[in-house]
């Protein structure tokens, strides 16, 4: 493992590259899309794989390899031993965000809440479902890899594992800017899920799987 100055350094580097790149992500699907944002049209998908590749290079591999030293063995995204249940805690896992979110519409609208949300999660049109797909698939790799692969054990490690899981939590969801409290609270809601995800696997593939999921059936992570 890497020391902790140089972890420091690339804990630093890796949020502050995330944080302008997807400052640059919203402001090129604003400026450049021919549409509304995220509607699935093949801009989205052109801007969508070129920022997260770009993304994934900086954050990841200068950021956490370059920097950090860090492997993605070592980061998390090592060999799956148990597939089924990987495969299962990680799909139980998006069910639960997906439970975070109906509860929250449930809070707001009661029953109508429920069903407009239910709702609108089964009639999002293909092309915009494949572009969540997408979008998770990329958010997944960078934001596990940050978050749960580098974030996490060096908090535990430091604080405890329920200390150190919380921290995690906040800031990662702090680091999606969301400030109003409810917002706040789902982000980081979610963030405990994918943190406990990857204490229960060892690895990081369940808590991606369960991004992944919450994107594809949400529209969101």
């Amino acid at each position: 493992m890497a020391d902790v100055p140089s972890t420091r350094l690339a804990l630093a580097a890796t949020l502050a590259q995330t944080l302008v790149m997807n400052a640059l992500f919203i402001g090129a699907m604003v400026l450049l899309a021919d549409d509304e944002p995220f509607s699935g049209s093949p801009n989205d998908f052109v801007l969508v794989a070129g920022v997260h590749l770009l993304d994934a290079a900086l954050v990841v591999g200068v950021g956490l390899s370059w920097l950090g030293g860090r492997s993605l063995r070592a980061l998390g995204w090592g060999p799956v031993h148990d597939l089924a249940r990987t495969v299962g805690l990680g799909l139980a896992g998006g069910l639960v965000c997906a439970g975070i979110l109906v509860g929250v519409g449930a809070g707001y609208g009661g029953v109508e809440g429920v069903v407009e949300m239910v709702g609108g999660f089964r009639d999002m049109p293909v092309p915009e479902r494949l572009l969540c797909l997408l979008i998770g698939v990329g958010a997944a790799f960078i934001e596990e890899s940050v978050f749960r692969g580098t974030l996490q054990p060096w908090l535990t490690s430091r604080l405890g594992r329920p200390l150190g899981l919380l921290v995690m939590a906040l800031v990662f969801s702090a680091y999606h800017l969301k400030f109003a409290l409810v917002g706040f609270l789902v982000k980081a809601s979610f963030g405990l899920v994918f943190g406990l995800l990857r204490e229960r696997t060892g690895t990081l593939w369940a808590p991606a799987l369960a991004h992944v999921g919450v994107w594809v059936v949400a529209g969101m992570s």
